[in-house]
This record gives C-alpha cells, sequence and structure tokens, in this order.
C-alpha cells in the first residue's frame, strides 16, 4: 500500500482563529499574553476611532470629514447648531428621518473601514528566522518547550502555537512591525485572512508577506496623532512588535471599549502590576482611558488567604474585619467557644489569624480513591474576600457589624464578583466573568439554594453575589490542569472536578468559620434581652400571678365600660400573653411531631438510596422470569428420568423456583419495610419493650443481612427494659446505624468479621443503647468523630472528590437522640462505637 500524505485546508486558519475565538475580547487578550510573553514591560492597546460611531457632538471640521467619509451630504441636515458655541449636536430624530434603516447601515459599514487597532509592546522582538520558522508555524511548540523566561523569570502563558491566529477574530488586514535589540532592520510582515477563505485553496498556496519596512519603530509611532501615546515610555524604545489590524469585524463603541477595559483589568492580579503594566487608549476618548490598574478591594468583612503544599497541607489566614471592635465586650469573648478556639478582639478585628488543616481533612473519603490526590492537582493558591452588600439595623445590632459605604460596595461587586483562575499571573477566562455563565463555576448559587439557612443557625451558605477571589496555578506545577485550545476554560477532566471540589472545601471552611462566630454572637445578643427569669418570678409566683390576673379580668367582664387602671391592663395583657404561649406550645408540640414524622421517612429514603444496586437487581429479575420458568419446564420435560438425574443447575427448573422464591421473599421483606415505616400505630407515642422491637428490627433486615454475610447480635440486661417513645424514631437512629455498618463493611481494604452488636442497658433513670461494629471504622480523614453529626458532611465521595453521599443519616441520628433530650458519644475502639443515653 502506498502512503498517502494529510492536505489541510486553508480554511483551517477560520477554524483556529476567527471560529474558534468566541468574542472580539478573548481575541484582544490573547494578543496581550502574547506581549507578556516577548518580555515585554508595557503594552499598549490603541483604538483609532475617530469616527466608529456619528459622534453626538462635532465641529465644523469633523463634521465635513464625516460627510466625506460617507459620500453622504445629507448628513449635515442632522445636526443642529449649538447656541453656545459653534459645534453642531446629532440629533437622533433628524437622523431617523432622513435616512431609512438600510442607508443607516451602510453609513454605519463605511464608519467601521476607518476604525484601526494598534497593539504596541517592547517585548524582545522577532528575528527573520523566527517569523519564518515559529510565527507561520501552525501549533508550533516553540512556547510549549521554552516555557520560562531566563531574562525576566516568567513563565510563558502560551503554549498551543495558535494564539496569533486570534488576529482574524479582529480584523480582516493585518500589518506588523518588529524589531530586536541587536539587529538594525524593522521586519514588516503582511498578511490578508480574506485569502484563507478561497474555494478549495490548502494551507501551503496561502503566503504572507515578509521584508525589511522603510519604517522603524519609534516612525511608526510618530505617524500616529496621539498626545496620550507619545507620553508612554513605549515611543523611545528600539525594540519590540507594532500590531495594525484593519477592518475590523467588530465595531468598537465607547460601550464595547469599556467592556474590554474591565476586562483587562483582571487580566493580571494586583501583584503582578509592577512588572507589566497595559494602558487602553481611544482616539475619540482621550479622558476615559488610560493606564489598566488590577482592582484591589480594601474595604472587606473577611479575607481569607489559603495555599496548598506539596505535602498536601493547607493552611489558612483569615483576616476578620466584620465586627465593630467598641460592641465586642469581655463578657462576649469570655464565653467558651471565644475561649477554647482562642479567638481573641484582634483576631475579630482584622489581625490575621492562621491554622492548617491536611486536605484530607477538608474532603473526607478521598484518600479512598486516590492515594496522593494533592500531587495530582498540584500547589496553589487562593485569596478570596466576603463582603455584604447592606446590612438590616436589626442585624447590624444582633451580630455587633460595623458600618460600612453599601453603595461602594455594591458598585465594586457589580464589577468583580466571582471567583477568577490566573495561570502563571494571567487570567483563564471565562471563570468568575461577570454576566457569563461561568461566572459562578464553582455552583455557590444552587448550595445556597439548597440550604438557605440564616446566619444565626451556624449553616449559613455564601452568595457568589457575595465574593470575589483569585486562584493562582502555574503549567510548570498543575500540569493536570490545561486550558482548552480555544482558550475558553479548561479541560474538564476528573482532575478539574477534584480541583472545583477542593475551592468548594475551602469555601466551606470559610462558611463554617463565620457561621460559628456569628450564631455564637447572636446567642449572647439574644442572652441580654430584658426577659425575667425564675430569680425575678418562679413558677409557684407566676401561678399567683395567674390566678390574679383571671380574678381581674372577671371583676373587668362584669362593667366593660368601665375604664381600666394600670393593674386591669398588666392583667389583661398577662392572660393574652399566657394564651398565645399555650398557643405557641401547642403549635410547637405538633411541629416536633411532624419532624418527627419527616424524619423517618427521611430516614426510609436513605435506606432504599443505600439499597438501590440491590432493588435494580431484583426489578431486573421480575421482567420476564416467568417466560424464561415455562422454557425451562419446556426443556426439562423433553428429558428422559436418567438426563434429569444429570441436568445442570441452571437448567433445573426446580433450582430456578428455589432462587424465585427467594426473591420474592426479599421483594416480601422491602414492601413490610415501607408498610412498617407509615403504620399509623408506629407514630403514636407508647410504652416499647426493647428486646421485642430489636429482635423485630432484626427479623426484618436478616434477608438483605445475610447476602451480605453480615451478623446482628442484640443482648439486654433486662429482657422487660422499655422506653417510652415513637417506635418511628427507634427506627430513624438504627436504621441509619446499620445502613451506615453495611456501608462500612464495602470499604476497599476490609475483609474483615461482618458483625453488628446492639447492646440495652437499663438504669434507673436512663436507657443505654450501645451499638458496636467491626468493620474499619471512620475514615482515618476524620480527625473530629463528632463532624459525622453535622448536616450534609460525608465521606462518601466519588473519584472526583464529589459528595455522592447525603450526609444526613448520623444528622437525623443525633437529633432524633436530642429530641429525647438525651447524649451521644462515640467510643474510642476497633470497629465503630457509640453509646447512646435516652431518658425513660
Amino acid at each position: 500500500m502506498k502512503k498517502v500524505p494529510f492536505n489541510v485546508s486553508a480554511r483551517t486558519a477560520r477554524l483556529i482563529g476567527r471560529e474558534n475565538v468566541s468574542s472580539a475580547e478573548g481575541a484582544l487578550i490573547e494578543l496581550v499574553k502574547n506581549s507578556y510573553d516577548a518580555d515585554a514591560k508595557i503594552c499598549v492597546v490603541y483604538f483609532d476611532d475617530s469616527f466608529a460611531e456619528i459622534p453626538k457632538s462635532a465641529s465644523q471640521q469633523q463634521l465635513d470629514s464625516l460627510v466625506n467619509i460617507t459620500g453622504t451630504p445629507n448628513i449635515y441636515q442632522c445636526y443642529e447648531k449649538n447656541l453656545f458655541d459653534n459645534d453642531w449636536i446629532f440629533s437622533d430624530r433628524l437622523y431617523n428621518t432622513h435616512f431609512s434603516r438600510e442607508q443607516r447601515h451602510a453609513i454605519e459599514a463605511c464608519l467601521l473601514k476607518t476604525v484601526g487597532l494598534h497593539i504596541f509592546d517592547d517585548g524582545h522582538g522577532m528575528l527573520e528566522e523566527v517569523i519564518e520558522n515559529s510565527w507561520m508555524t501552525i501549533g508550533t511548540d516553540n512556547k510549549h518547550q521554552n516555557f520560562f523566561s531566563e531574562k525576566t523569570g516568567r513563565i510563558k502563558s502560551g503554549a498551543k502555537g495558535i494564539g496569533r491566529f486570534a488576529l482574524d477574530r479582529l480584523g480582516e488586514k493585518c500589518q506588523l512591525l518588529t524589531k530586536t535589540a541587536d539587529s538594525h532592520t524593522t521586519l514588516a510582515w503582511h498578511v490578508d485572512w480574506s485569502d484563507f477563505d478561497k474555494q478549495g485553496a490548502t494551507i501551503d498556496k496561502i503566503n504572507a508577506e515578509l521584508g525589511a519596512s522603510p519604517v522603524s519603530l519609534c516612525e511608526n509611532l510618530l505617524r500616529i496623532d496621539s498626545p496620550n501615546l507619545s507620553a508612554l515610555d513605549i515611543s523611545k524604545e528600539q525594540k519590540g512588535t507594532h500590531i495594525f489590524v484593519s477592518s475590523l469585524r467588530d465595531a468598537w463603541t465607547k460601550d464595547s471599549i469599556e467592556r474590554i477595559y474591565k476586562e483587562l483589568e483582571t487580566l493580571v492580579p494586583p501583584t503582578e502590576g509592577s512588572s507589566f503594566s497595559i494602558h487602553l487608549l481611544s482616539k475619540a476618548h482621550p479622558e476615559s482611558f488610560g493606564i489598566v490598574e488590577p482592582t484591589i478591594c480594601d474595604d472587606y468583612d473577611c479575607k481569607v488567604h489559603v495555599e496548598l503544599n506539596e505535602d498536601g497541607v493547607v493552611s489558612f489566614t483569615f483576616n476578620r474585619h466584620e465586627a465593630d471592635p467598641s460592641k465586642l465586650t469581655p463578657e462576649l469573648l469570655n464565653r467558651s467557644y471565644f475561649q477554647e478556639n482562642k479567638i481573641s478582639k484582634e483576631y475579630l478585628c482584622n489581625k490575621p489569624h492562621s491554622y492548617s488543616k491536611y486536605l484530607t481533612e477538608l474532603i473526607p473519603g478521598i484518600t479512598e480513591h486516590r492515594e496522593n490526590v494533592h500531587k495530582t492537582i498540584g500547589t496553589f493558591e487562593f485569596t478570596f474576600y466576603f463582603l455584604k452588600r447592606q446590612s438590616e439595623k436589626n442585624d447590624i445590632a444582633t451580630f455587633l457589624h460595623r458600618n460600612y459605604d453599601s453603595s461602594a460596595r455594591k458598585k465594586w461587586l457589580d464589577n468583580n464578583s466571582g471567583i477568577r483562575v490566573y495561570r502563571d499571573n494571567f487570567r483563564v477566562r471565562p471563570y468568575g466573568e461577570v454576566g457569563k455563565p461561568s461566572w459562578d463555576w464553582i455552583g455557590l448559587s444552587s448550595r445556597q439554594a439548597g440550604d438557605p439557612s440564616a446566619l444565626r443557625t451556624g449553616r449559613w451558605r455564601v452568595s457568589p453575589n457575595n465574593i470575589s477571589g483569585s486562584i493562582n496555578i502555574s503549567r510548570v506545577k498543575n500540569l493536570e490542569l490545561e486550558d482548552k485550545s480555544s482558550r475558553e476554560g479548561m479541560r474538564e477532566n476528573d482532575s478539574f472536578a477534584i480541583f472545583t471540589n477542593i475551592i468548594e472545601s475551602i469555601i466551606k471552611e470559610f462558611e463554617q468559620d463565620r457561621s460559628n462566630i456569628y450564631s455564637e454572637i447572636y446567642k449572647y445578643s439574644d442572652s441580654l434581652k430584658d426577659t425575667p427569669t425564675d430569680e425575678h418570678l418562679n413558677l409557684a409566683q407566676e401561678a399567683d400571678a395567674e390566678t390574679l390576673a383571671q380574678k381581674i379580668f372577671a371583676n373587668i367582664k362584669t362593667e366593660p365600660l368601665k375604664v381600666k387602671n394600670d393593674s386591669d391592663k398588666l392583667a389583661v395583657a398577662l392572660l393574652k400573653a399566657k394564651a398565645r404561649s399555650r398557643e405557641a406550645d401547642e403549635r410547637l408540640d405538633e411541629m416536633k411531631r411532624e419532624n418527627s414524622l419527616l424524619r423517618v421517612f427521611a430516614s426510609s429514603g436513605l435506606t432504599i438510596a443505600a439499597f438501590t444496586h440491590e432493588l435494580d437487581g431484583l426489578n431486573a429479575k421480575l421482567g420476564g422470569r416467568f417466560d424464561q420458568l415455562r422454557e425451562l419446564l419446556n426443556s426439562y420435560l423433553e428429558l428422559s428420568a436418567p438426563e434429569r438425574l444429570q441436568v445442570q443447575s441452571y437448567k433445573d427448573p426446580f433450582k430456578r423456583i428455589e432462587t424465585l422464591r427467594r426473591d420474592d421473599e426479599k421483594i416480601k421483606n422491602w414492601i413490610k419495610y415501607s408498610l412498617r415505616t407509615i403504620r399509623k400505630d408506629k407514630r403514636n407515642r407508647k410504652k416499647i419493650t426493647l428486646l421485642d422491637y430489636f429482635e423485630n428490627l432484626r427479623d426484618e433486615w436478616n434477608s438483605t443481612l445475610v447476602d451480605r454475610q453480615i451478623d446482628i447480635k442484640i443482648s439486654a440486661t433486662n429482657n422487660d427494659a422499655y422506653l417510652k417513645a415513637y417506635e418511628i424514631d427507634l427506627d430513624c437512629i438504627f436504621n441509619n446505624l446499620i445502613i451506615n455498618s453495611t456501608e462500612a463493611f464495602k470499604r476497599s481494604g476490609f475483609s474483615g468479621e461482618r458483625q453488628i452488636t446492639i447492646e440495652i442497658i437499663d438504669h434507673i433513670n436512663i436507657i443505654l443503647f450501645s451499638y458496636k461494629d467491626s468493620g474499619p471504622g471512620l475514615s482515618p480523614d476524620i480527625k473530629d468523630p463528632n463532624e459525622i453529626f453535622i448536616a450534609n458532611y460525608s465521606t462518601k465521595i466519588n473519584k472526583q472528590g464529589q459528595q455522592v453521599g447525603t450526609g444526613l443519616g448520623m444528622w437525623l441520628v443525633k437529633k432524633t437522640i436530642e429530641e429525647y433530650s438525651g447524649s451521644i458519644k462515640i467510643n474510642k475502639a476497633n470497629g465503630f462505637s457509640l453509646d447512646m443515653e435516652i431518658k425513660k
């Protein structure tokens, strides 16, 4: 067979340029990155846009030029003389009157042709062989191989070898002048991108023009009439690259230039501003634009700086600046939470507070899928700011917040909210880009919508509208986080998913920190409310007061028109308050009953979710099983008696019937479990003989656990031990514990005995339940065992680091125990062990 070479269509340049780069802003940013990679100290983007749009105010000379450009004398009639000076004022009404829509479009097309885009830099420039061998090579690996600049220490942001084709996205024609410091010749390179659109042309048939330029870089700058440009240091440079793009594809109005200015503000982080400066200039609007400076946040409620190092240690530094120092009293700071966590007044008022955690503590369970996940992702830094947009007066008083300028914050957040990613000091778009789908790429909105708890609850979640951050990664240290060829984000592989979940876990750490502090401050503020206690009026005295109030009220009812004195008013007010209190107590009791029912329904859902695989298997077996049995029976009947004795097991219909019987038994048990949950008698509080209850529970779980080779042992110090409770609450507790044990027995690397032990210990006033299993115990990633009782906390995650467990099971257990004023304690032992005390 002969070897056939590939041909590359000239249209390829269009595919990787004009059609690959989605926006003009993105294309322009690619060219600014090229200046950075060329070790430039300054990059200037200059719009020659005198007539990018019809001027709203024009001198007579400008008006004459406008007529010459458009070839439309009637445009004079669209302007009215200004009475106070010699300028002419444009009228939209007259413009729409004198010109049809088609004529207006033709005029605007003429104006667009006059606009030019210049990009200047003082980088190292290019030699002729570099242009021929690298610049003219599609997909060159020059920057991929030589990514480090020895001169400036920069790591080059480009690597794909296609960034220059962004020029095609900006305009149809391009001229480039370039010169190195050591060369005596300025080179000129010209290309017409429309050549690549020729029918049937291949890439090797398309040529650009390259040769010596009669114009030097300095002379080229002098030809451009711009005072702002001549004032910059770049006008004196003898090296660098100048690009001019004409026949632009986009209308660069003032609004569109403002958009690119905002994009460039976030292109580099503040730390890089001193070594690389970007200037954006406009001939039509010289006062509106200039040097592009990164925006810095100096009025925040909390600043968090995070670093992940090579050992998988995550270092946190908090600067909390939300509280008013004058409101932080010694009584508040002496509360146990602040003392135990060593949070001083200074730490609440912008003094840095630092601590460290292992990555496995932030994402417990991740080591079951990846042993050294931190090495896969690589080191990075993450700094973010939290800012409230506005506060209610009550919240300021309750949470002891300081005052701030809400209008300034809103304006700053409108332009800077979101979490951005920077690779080697250049932004990776479109993450955190305001107004774009990837603005909230972490998914903070959906997290908050899923649990919009108030700050006082301790479960507060941040809104993406209130957070602004930047993540710094590197092409050297974060090899798995690669850019797409389109430069529109990173490749969405497993490593990117893990990276996203690490960032989410870091934000969770901040959320928990703020929630803990301000739920404690809320409790303190609530304790200061002027409410009588038993020191002022004990229960007996309160009952006497109510009796006295009833007597006074009885007298008032006999003479309703009599003017009441203060005692009468107080008596009526007391009785009304008592009535409201009793009504609230009744509603609270009803809500407790409803919560109890909801807990057991949630527990039932968790049980079914935990055994989905088994239920799916049973469901699959139901379909067509009798047809299969009929075929087996027919085949079996055709056999002789001796042949039937030798038939293989899978062809024996009676063994198949036995298998079906076992499957039916499992289905029966699942139906019994479902019906048992909703039985009305289980929703009544009654005296429960505990040994009988647990033996029934074991029987109901038996078929499911036997398949998993799990044994349950029940023992009691008193066979008659009882508890007055709702049976569904006991179901909620022990079903969740059994589910967790069955999941633990399946954990990778465990091959020991599978046994669950439940012991009932009867004391005088309490029942102690001792629950143990012989599994692998809690994940070694869990440093504080009590964290398993936090809602949504789960070590059940997939290989991308995403939580797939609900994190509700142990939270439901703890909440149910607390409903009975009980306590729960995890023991240090082999496997998993905990004790639960409930008052009789």
